[in-house]
């Protein structure tokens, strides 16, 4: 909350932000000061503008603010305070957040472009030094040109640190472990948002929070020199020498021994003739659509709906735990409905969820207004709970759909996708803003309930990977697609777990 400071009163000199009252529709609230020495005059502190009424001659008058007083109930210090993204300028905060989903579309390119080239290794590196430097520099900015210089680069560095993070242990294990591996990695990302909840309930400073938290990017240094290469991929360059190590250390920290040479992995030329294959193919062509457009809604639907927790009522650092729990059950609900059920019923079903729960708000909006807010925010927490689930489940379907030889390429392009969702929803989430009424407070979720239940409903079409071998090439995707129109559902269960990866055991059977 802020309002306009009088030039002729101190700051909090005379009242409390944190008493102030809604006095109309426009939000704008009144504070009102007592007689000066020129005659009875009272001066209004609105929002975005002071209003002077003088009782002698009855005139009012309104002048735009310059400088503004803001709550420290909730931060002592942000960046709206900061930089006064307020009135005229609050259209910039969600340009900060845009520019935030703007690196990390630019991040997923460069991921894509160069994972498959240099490796996903190399990727992660790079990733980790300039998000190390951009969370220190992001501390010290001085205006609001440099805050969105940084944040660019910080979103930028940190696809580039996820999305190798993601591929190396996918292409490390069997079928069957695939989620687990996945699900663990989303459920840290859940255990980061705690952990940061509690860390801003402390911290009220945003620099001081942004330091903190900029502290653990050091320590990733370290991890770049110890994390390996994806051996599939060492394979399909013909880095055969390297890949057999990193497999010999695999299986003797499982208790057991390599014997024989690896079995021989089918090469292609590179993603560039996978990409030509699959415009050749409209099957592929089809597939890779569909699951672009889940991971736009995905995308669109969970960081809109992250930005919209402070805007449902309630407390904004409750809400954010609550919302981090929801999610991480979220995640946890792949773990037990994933390989029973397949990939494709998982997807379905979240989005399906999210798109019925948010939808499901017209009603309490509408018919209940303030009194059923409680139930408003309890539908938003069922969405984001559907569309965490579908969050965790769509790398892994999205993993298994394509072969390893452009793997990394058709993620990448599946997150300009989603990236392009998430620079969308920080406006969205801004819609109850601009519609001032019950109805303005539902309409984002209106929109990621119509977004939810449409791709749940189009990912149907896609096959089911469930106990699949990962395919390495697009002839491997081929003939799965032939086996698996003559496959039955109980036949998934009684796949065995092929994680003798390229053929050879790195466990031991005992």
């Amino acid at each position: 909350m802020y309002s306009c400071q009088i030039p002729e009163v101190p700051i909090n000199s005379t009242h409390d932000l944190s008493t102030l009252q809604y006095v109309n529709s426009s939000r704008d609230v009144s504070i009102l000061f007592g007689n000066h020495s020129n005659g009875s005059h009272n001066q209004e502190a609105l929002q975005c503008h002071i209003s002077s009424c003088n009782e002698t001659s009855n005139m009012t008058s309104q002048t735009k603010c310059t400088k503004w007083e803001y709550s420290t109930d909730e931060m002592s210090k942000t960046p709206i305070s900061d930089f006064d993204l307020v009135c005229d300028n609050v259209v910039l905060r969600s340009h900060a957040s845009m520019v935030f989903f703007g690196g990390t579309l630019v991040g997923v390119i460069l991921a894509g472009m160069l994972g498959d080239v240099v490796g996903r290794k190399p990727v992660m590196v790079i990733g980790v030094f300039t998000l190390t430097i951009s969370s220190m520099a992001c501390v010290w900015s001085y205006n609001y040109q440099m805050f969105l210089v940084t944040r660019f680069l910080t979103g930028l560095s940190s696809l580039m640190v996820f999305a190798p993070c993601m591929l190396i242990p996918m292409e490390m294990v069997g079928p069957t472990k695939r989620v687990f591996v996945g699900i663990i990695i989303e459920l840290l990302w859940c255990i980061g948002e705690v952990v940061l909840c509690g860390l801003a309930y402390f911290i009220r400073d945003w620099r001081t929070l942004q330091l903190v938290l900029a502290i653990p990017c050091v320590l990733l240094l370290a991890y770049t020199v110890i994390i390996p290469e994806s051996p599939r991929w060492l394979l399909l360059v013909g880095r055969r020498k390297q890949a057999m190590q990193i497999l010999r250390k695999i299986a003797k920290v499982n208790g057991t021994t390599l014997t024989g040479e690896i079995t021989e992995v089918c090469r292609e030329s590179g993603s560039l003739r996978d990409i030509l294959t699959l415009l050749k193919k409209p099957k592929l062509v089809l597939r890779w659509t569909i699951v672009s457009f889940i991971w736009f809604a995905i995308s669109l639907s969970y960081y809109g709906l992250i930005l919209n927790a402070g805007r449902i009522g309630g407390n904004i650092y409750l809400n954010f735990l609550v919302s981090a729990i929801v999610e991480a059950l979220g995640y946890s609900s792949c773990l037990v409905i994933n390989d029973r059920f397949g990939r494709k019923i998982m997807n379905c079903g979240s989005l399906v969820l999210t798109g019925v729960a948010c939808l499901s708000t017209i009603l309490t909006t509408q018919l209940g207004g303030e009194s059923l807010s409680w139930f408003t925010i309890t539908l938003s927490m069922i969405g984001k709970f559907g569309v965490s689930a579908a969050f965790g489940n769509i790398f892994i379907y999205t993993s298994e759909l394509f072969p390893t030889s452009s793997r990394s390429f058709i993620l990448s392009s599946s997150n300009i996708f989603a990236r392009i969702g998430s620079l969308i929803s920080p406006y969205i989430a801004d819609l109850s803003l601009l519609v001032d009424s019950m109805f303005g407070k539902a309409l984002p979720l209106i929109i990621f309930g119509c977004l939810g239940l449409s791709a749940g409903l189009v990912s149907l079409v896609l096959p089911e990977t469930l106990n699949a071998t990962l395919p390495d090439t697009i002839n491997d995707i081929l003939s799965a697609d032939d086996k698996d129109s003559k496959r039955t559902w109980k036949h998934y269960h009684n796949d065995q777990d092929n994680d003798a990866m390229l053929g050879m055991p790195l466990r031991s059977s005992s």
